[in-house]
């Protein structure tokens, strides 16, 4: 394992990962999310609290750049981390909102949708940022891992 494009992988990804969410959320779709939201109405923290919010982000982003490396299998490492990246976001969001929707009033439907495919979205980014960060593998590397 190189702990070094772990590390950078992890940075780069969860930190831009982290400002679209926060673009993504509170800018663009800030609206929308608040028109979204399930039958108790908003549940959104008038004040977030950043430090768990990029907690977790650190976290997936980690999870993503320690992953990557054991599944990148083609040439274009490009594409490996798109590939990579929508699955991350599917796995990371859609099952648990999916859950959520069918078990309490807090989200709709509709937002469960676009968040899932918000997210796919963002996780592609992220792939790619953590593929651009290990390159193209090459024989030495791989007779490491």
């Amino acid at each position: 394992m190189n702990l070094k494009k772990l590390l950078i992988g992890d940075l780069v990804a969860s930190a831009v990962m982290f400002l679209l969410g926060f673009l993504w959320h509170t800018v663009l779709m800030a609206d929308f999310y608040q028109s979204s939201s399930g039958e108790v109405g908003a549940v959104d923290r008038e004040n977030p609290m950043v430090f768990y919010i990029g907690l977790g982000y650190l976290s997936l982003g980690l999870v993503m750049a320690y992953i990557y490396p054991k599944g990148a299998e083609g040439d274009n490492h490009i594409m490996d981390g798109i590939k990579f990246g929508v699955i991350m976001g599917f796995l990371w969001i859609v099952p648990h909102s999916s859950v959520l929707y069918g078990a309490t009033i807090v989200t709709s439907k509709t937002a469960v949708f676009v968040d899932g495919l918000y997210h796919m979205v963002e996780g592609a980014i992220g792939g790619i940022l953590i593929a651009m960060v290990y390159g193209k593998r090459n024989s030495a590397e791989e007779s490491e891992e």
